[in-house]
């Protein structure tokens, strides 16, 4: 089966990984709880005369958030990277069956005078 030329296929996997970063990068600053401003600890330590060794435990925790937090976001990527490197090769496919063969031979003609 005629494939599109590998050029083409990474642009618009690069394309669609960008536009789903976005959108996953958009989903969770909407939806996740806002980040503790700065100097968070200290106002905490300031209100709830927080001591010393408490200050450290809270530290600890929002250490802890954050990096669960960033290993998520990773996890993220990486599942819909493959996700959309599937969806993509599946469209092709389906475009490729709409088209005869001299249909074929004109579009990959087209791709590469663009480049493609």
């Amino acid at each position: 089966m005629n494939r599109l030329p590998r050029k083409l296929m990474g642009g618009v996997l690069a394309l669609a990984l960008a536009c789903s970063g976005l959108g996953l990068l958009a989903g969770w600053i909407l939806r996740a709880p806002p980040a503790p401003p700065p100097g968070y600890v200290e106002r905490l330590t300031h209100d709830l005369g927080l001591r010393p060794d408490q200050v450290a435990l809270v530290d600890a925790l929002l250490a802890e958030l954050d990096a669960e937090l960033d290993a998520l976001i990773a996890e993220s990527r990486r599942s819909m990277q493959g996700r959309v490197a599937e969806r993509l090769e599946v469209t092709e496919v389906a475009i490729l069956d709409v088209l005869d063969e001299g249909q074929r031979r004109r579009y990959e003609e087209l791709l590469a005078a663009e480049g493609r």
